[in-house]
């Protein structure tokens, strides 16, 4: 008897520690295949019936997770916030593009500008504070009005010069540069690595994802379901829309 009740204690410790990691992997994957979907429709004018069938899968065993979380963590908060928004965050993080959201390239200069180990933005010409990016980066930038999920798929396969640098500005070059030290970290193995930028803004966002579903979760601990709900519903209609979590 106590060999079975003990067995039964440890298939609950393992499941406590992977069903998130699962639901997490699960949603990335279906936020890769929604994008296959959509940049493959933008360049081809077809459905892919392979990515649509995949995304069913994937969103169907995703909602089991859902509904068997709600009976086994009906009383804690924590993992019942953790159920919800990752599967929501992961296909903001993956479907919402890159510099497409008001203010989010200010976020990423002012982040950059931390990867070249400027804690304060260093003054140029004018005596004003001039964030220095690839060109690259800011191509996409004032490409903006044009971005959809086949040029970002296109802009992905191109090399980024990281030695090609233009000056921008941003108001967010007076922010606190501790906000930005997941972006700044991002982009300096970027560099390191020679990886795309636009891959690197990516890896930004879920980054900082990560850490504010880990945030969260300390935050959480004194909170009730319904201040959580509010709270989290602020946060998606005002600074979540605008990447400021993704990217800070």
């Amino acid at each position: 008897m106590k060999g079975k009740i003990s067995n039964k204690i440890n298939f609950n410790n393992i499941f406590d520690k992977i069903i998130f990691f699962i639901e997490f992997l699960l949603s990335f994957l279906l936020g890769l295949n929604i994008y296959k979907i959509l940049y493959k429709y933008q360049d081809y004018k077809y459905i892919s019936k392979f990515n649509l069938i995949i995304s069913i899968l994937i969103l169907f065993a995703i909602i089991s997770i859902i509904i068997l979380n709600l009976k086994k963590y009906k009383e804690i908060i924590q993992k019942l916030f953790l159920t919800f928004i990752i599967p929501i965050g992961m296909l903001f993080v993956i479907l919402l593009l890159p510099m497409w959201t008001p203010d989010e390239e200010g976020h990423m200069f002012k982040a950059y500008d931390l990867s070249q180990g400027n804690i304060i933005t260093k003054l140029g010409e004018n005596n004003e504070g001039d964030i220095y990016v690839p060109k690259h980066m800011l191509d996409i930038v004032q490409k903006e009005n044009k971005l959809n999920y086949s040029e970002i798929h296109k802009e992905l396969g191109k090399k980024t010069d990281y030695n090609d640098l233009v000056p921008v500005q941003t108001i967010f070059k007076t922010y606190f540069s501790i906000n930005y030290l997941t972006g700044g970290i991002v982009f300096s193995l970027a560099r390191v690595f020679n990886i795309n930028i636009l891959l690197a803004c990516y890896l930004v966002k879920l980054l900082n994802f990560i850490v504010y579903l880990i945030a969260r979760i300390f935050n959480n601990k004194n909170y009730t379901f319904w201040k959580i709900s509010f709270f989290n519903i602020y946060v998606f209609t005002n600074d979540y829309s605008t990447s400021d979590f993704f990217i800070r």
